[in-house]
């Protein structure tokens, strides 16, 4: 297990009011996580790459999105000028 590569992410949970509904911008307050491995603490982070996807702590996509979409537009540009030359043929 690497250290180094390791890290602590809470989700972020919005609290909710006596009929169930979310209350907005008011975060569940999470307990402060002290972790230490082989004598090194762990870091807790906002972010995080897993398995190559982007997780962000309010688990929305947009940050995701934006990196799928350069990654497909950096991998489309490495091959255009093949598409373009057989294209011509």
């Amino acid at each position: 297990m690497s250290v180094k590569k390791t890290c602590i992410m809470t989700l972020k949970q919005l609290k909710v009011d006596q009929n169930n509904k979310i209350i907005p911008n008011r975060e569940v307050d999470q307990p402060a996580f002290d972790i230490n491995i082989r004598n090194q603490k762990v870091e807790t982070v906002e972010f995080c790459t897993y398995l190559g996807c982007d997780i962000l702590r309010d688990q929305k996509p947009g940050m995701e999105i934006n990196t799928r979409l350069v990654k497909a537009a950096t991998a489309f540009n490495m091959l255009r000028s093949v598409v373009c030359a057989a294209v011509r043929k």
